[in-house]
């Protein structure tokens, strides 16, 4: 049995993981090709565990964030983050402008930021909806005076930058358990 599929860029950060999958799980027979526009799985031994996989995460995906009002609800961490971000700015500024928003807006931590990350994508290394791929600041900042950490949504990595830098923002606050509504 071959199964061929048309691939978009979402469908192939799902296929790459299930193709890992694949090649350390099945049958050395089972042949999965991976070409600019389509993937090809050809052999019936996993046929259907490859489609169950990226149906199964293509959910995770849908179901992880929910958009209401202008906010992004993390259905994982409780968190709500603003839809739209706003930069490139120095460091100083970022830390600043959570109070334009609100008392309950904060810069996320590195930690919180990290969050978003999802390892099995790049360009952007993130399912959160609309995310680009920038730097993003934390308030989390290094041992040095002028360097604080910075999330890169293109390749999911975190790094240390000089303070002065312009990297973009998007603020978080706390939201109630269960703040999804399912």
């Amino acid at each position: 049995m071959v199964i061929t599929k048309i691939m978009t860029d979402e469908i192939e950060a799902l296929i790459r993981p299930a193709m890992e999958w694949l090649n350390n799980n099945c049958h050395p027979c089972v042949r999965i090709t991976i070409e600019p526009d389509r993937f090809t799985v050809s052999e019936h031994v996993c046929s259907v565990p490859i489609l169950d996989y990226v149906s199964r995460r293509q959910t995770e995906i849908e179901i992880r964030y929910e958009i209401a009002d202008g906010v992004v609800l993390d259905c994982q961490t409780d968190l709500i983050w603003q839809k739209n971000y706003t930069g490139p700015m120095p460091w100083d500024e970022a830390m600043a402008y959570p109070a334009t928003l609100g008392p309950e807006w904060m810069l996320p931590t590195a930690h919180d930021l990290f969050g978003l990350v999802d390892l099995n994508r790049n360009a952007p290394a993130s399912t959160f909806p609309g995310m680009p791929r920038k730097l993003f600041w934390s308030s989390s900042y290094t041992s040095g005076p002028s360097y604080a950490w910075y999330v890169n949504f293109d390749d999911g990595y975190v790094s240390g930058g000089n303070r002065a830098n312009g990297n973009y923002v998007r603020c978080v606050r706390n939201g109630p358990k269960k703040v999804c509504s399912y």
